[in-house]
């Protein structure tokens, strides 16, 4: 006698994979990095202190999933709800953040400032910032402080532009996946190699603080209120990188402006002392990783969605 609820289990998985094909790479990009941070907040040292971020962190897993859920199943291909999704997902990722100045010390006590002193001069024998320091003046200081603090107005500049003015979803997705993996893989990194830089860290070997009368200053205060620990790799560098190649992928007339604007963000991590050498050069290795496998990983999830009759975009 056939078994009526043979069909059933074949039906169950087709609609499961269709529900997890609907879900795009940026979203399981997200997610991933919401359990990663999760993970290690799981293995702190003091569960005490780290139990109030655990539970921050499952709440931004459940905005992310709901806002998810939500624009898959109803509003998939729509502009603005796409747009209302985009905001959703990016305080879901976005918000850790603010909490990175708390939780890295709680994940991982203490700093790492000696490896990465160690691999600068394994790498390259010299220490950037000392060496940079000839060149240090009021006008040179100003200089590459207010190219440091541009970093955050052309960025968000940038972020805003492609979400709010950028008509192609793959464009948006693969600028999305490059931006936001660099972040991900970094706070990641952040509290497995915890640094505060040369600038505390060789305090004692530098002739003099930075000269710069009025940005410079208030600069590194700003800079205080920020995670702190955050060195190894620098976002900075990694971030301004990708965002001229995408650029000069897609928004030719832009490209030379952010080209010139780029090497300044570079030199100004390592001429204000906030990062060793060794962290420019894994952050920019690191966006170029992203930005060679971005758009291919973003095609073959498409075909994949295909072959298998699902019809969904980024």
């Amino acid at each position: 006698m056939p078994d009526a609820a043979s069909p059933n289990p074949p039906r169950a998985a087709s609609r499961l994979r269709q529900a997890l094909l609907r879900v795009g790479v940026l979203e399981w990009l997200i997610l991933a990095e919401l359990l990663a941070l999760q993970v290690r907040l799981l293995s702190a040292p003091d569960a005490a202190a780290a139990r109030p971020y655990q539970l921050r962190i499952l709440g931004c897993l459940a905005l992310g999933i709901a806002a998810t859920a939500i624009f898959r199943r109803y509003f998939d291909g729509r502009r603005w709800p796409r747009l209302a999704f985009n905001i959703a997902l990016m305080v879901a990722c976005l918000a850790p953040f603010a909490w990175l100045k708390a939780m890295i010390p709680i994940i991982h006590p203490g700093e790492v400032d000696a490896l990465l002193h160690q691999w600068d001069q394994m790498l390259f024998g010299f220490d950037a910032s000392l060496w940079l320091e000839r060149f240090a003046s009021p006008l040179s200081s100003e200089w590459f402080a207010a190219a440091y603090f541009g970093y955050y107005v052309a960025g968000s500049l940038m972020v805003l532009y492609v979400l709010l003015l950028h008509r192609r979803v793959e464009h948006l997705c693969e600028f999305a996946v490059v931006i936001l993996g660099v972040n991900f893989i970094g706070w990641v990194l952040y509290t497995l190699f915890p640094g505060l830089g040369p600038g505390v860290y060789l305090a004692d070997r530098f002739q003099a603080q930075l000269p710069g009368p009025h940005l410079t200053p208030w600069l590194l205060e700003f800079v205080k209120n920020g995670p702190q620990r955050d060195v190894f790799p620098s976002m900075h560098a990694a971030l301004a990188v990708g965002i001229f190649l995408y650029a000069a992928r897609y928004h030719r007339r832009l490209a030379w402006l952010v080209g010139l604007w780029v090497p300044h963000i570079v030199v100004s991590t390592v001429f204000l002392r906030f990062h060793y050498l060794v962290d420019v050069v894994v952050g920019v290795l690191l966006v170029l990783l992203l930005f060679v496998l971005a758009r291919p990983t973003l095609e073959a999830w498409q075909r994949l969605r295909d072959r298998h009759g699902v019809e969904c975009r980024g």
